[in-house]
């Protein structure tokens, strides 16, 4: 994560805690049971952001370790946890691709919605796999996922990054399945959906400035026919869907 990557999640934290559309939408359960949590298990939640899976995932496991780059992202997880009772969880800085943990140090994987802004997920999953380490070891992830058409992977990105610097790629789910598959995971799309988006909302969600804002609303407005009804796009762009998944993976000898 470069130094304006760092900034603008440092101020975005507080958005992302208690204010966040996504933060206890019903995939967060699905996320959880999804990987059968045992009360001996360790877990580690990678890009936990303000740590709404790791809180959710820690009354059913021995521990969580909650990884993210940001600091100020770390302190309002720590907040949320300490208010809602939630012992067991510590908070770590690192990034997906360098995790300070050694290999083996957990049963379980985590990651909601934070692999589309992953540089290099290839490597992300490949470190994950190292701390998990061992045959039957379970991961469990949340993201979106792209459409596997060109035109519609290459529309849903550019509005992703217009409105996020930080976004990477969101993943088809071809993508997601062979980087899985090279990490050493066995691995499956279990559940896709749809979140629909107010445009405005959403905006304000990561404060990009005008001129981000004005070309997500132009693009919306002025998208193709056939991706307007791929993203069901409201005439005025005031609204659009995006699909997304729960990937399940085991990891292999």
């Amino acid at each position: 994560m470069d130094d304006a990557d760092r900034r603008r999640w440092a101020a975005a934290a507080e958005r992302y805690g208690k204010g966040w559309a996504q933060a206890n939408a019903p995939d967060l359960g699905w996320l959880v049971d999804a990987v059968a949590p045992a009360p001996a298990d360790r877990v580690i939640d990678v890009g936990a952001g303000a740590g709404h899976a790791a809180r959710a995932i820690a009354p059913r496991v021995a521990s969580v370790t909650a990884i993210d780059p940001t600091p100020e992202m770390l302190a309002v997880a720590s907040q949320l946890s300490a208010e809602a009772g939630i012992a067991g969880i510590t908070f770590l800085a690192g990034s997906a691709s360098a995790i300070p943990l050694a290999g083996g140090a957990a049963e379980i994987a985590i990651s909601r919605y934070s692999v589309h802004h992953w540089p290099d997920p290839g490597a992300g999953f490949r470190e994950i796999a190292r701390i998990l380490r061992g045959a039957g070891r379970r991961l469990a992830i949340v993201d979106m996922v792209a459409p596997e058409a060109g035109p519609l992977d290459t529309f849903v990105n550019a509005v992703e990054l217009q409105r996020d610097p930080g976004h990477a790629r969101s993943l088809r789910a071809s993508d997601w399945l062979a980087l899985l598959d090279a990490a050493g995971f066995d691995a499956r799309v279990a559940r896709q959906w749809e979140i629909r988006h107010d445009t405005e909302a959403w905006l304000v969600q990561t404060d990009p400035p005008e001129w981000r804002r004005s070309a997500v609303r132009e693009l919306l407005r002025e998208a193709p026919s056939a991706t307007r009804a791929a993203f069901t796009i409201e005439p005025d762009g005031s609204a659009f869907s995006v699909g997304c998944g729960l990937i399940v993976g085991t990891l292999r000898a």
